[in-house]
């Protein structure tokens, strides 16, 4: 696990992922973000509500923040809301800036095989080691890889 000295280590592109998720299911962003503190301006950039800032990529929060909006997410949506959201994340466009790197990575095995160097766009909390690089499995019909 890495120990970071970023107060604020999770970038918003997974409150992106979240916002997508719920808005493309109710048609609003619902209370995931209600009263979560958030900067009314960050590089000349200012903010009006929760909802404009957390939609924003270049911003981060706590893993505080994080948990309390992925919780409220979940009770939404149920125990399976993390894999669900994972699952739309190309659909709904909501990698920004890194949606196209797909193109450049090579598919879905090399983005896989990239995680690692990748991470630290989306939090500055942990480190991921490729352990068994992503390969196709025939009978499974599935690509897989291992982290540690």
């Amino acid at each position: 696990m890495r120990r970071t000295s970023r107060s604020d280590p999770v970038n918003n592109r997974n409150t992106i992922i979240m916002g997508n998720f719920a808005h493309n299911r109710l048609g609003s962003f619902a209370s995931i973000f209600d009263d979560l503190p958030f900067p009314s301006q960050v590089a000349g950039k200012t903010f009006s509500s929760p909802e404009e800032y957390f939609m924003w990529e270049h911003g981060w929060h706590s893993l505080e923040t994080y948990k309390t909006a992925y919780r409220r997410l979940r009770e939404m949506f149920g125990p399976n809301t993390y894999r669900e959201c994972g699952a739309t994340v190309m659909r709904y466009q909501s990698m920004g800036l890194l949606q196209d790197t797909k193109y450049v990575l090579g598919g879905v095995a090399g983005g896989l095989n990239r995680v690692p160097q990748f991470n630290s766009n989306f939090n500055d909390t942990k480190d991921f080691i490729l352990a068994e690089p992503a390969r196709y499995y025939k009978d499974l019909k599935k690509i897989r890889c291992t982290y540690m």
